[in-house]
């Protein structure tokens, strides 16, 4: 009965490891797509910044021409 508990104790241990591995490497994976999901909305924000300020120049220059 001992031999049979320890080797499922054994094989219960290795399947933890197994387990807590493949958690560690998700979360590695998860922390990089968080990092490039950050990037990607910085460079949207300078998109939105830049097309701002064009659309306001070409108004501006469109209200100076009606003048």
């Amino acid at each position: 009965m001992d031999k049979l508990f320890n080797k499922v104790l054994e094989e219960n241990k290795k399947l933890i490891d197994k387990y807590r591995k493949e958690l560690i490497e998700q979360k590695k994976l998860l922390e990089q797509y968080d990092i490039m999901y950050e990037m990607k909305c910085e460079e949207l924000n300078r998109y939105i910044i830049k097309y701002n300020r064009n659309r306001v120049i070409l108004e501006l220059e469109h209200i100076k021409n009606m003048n």
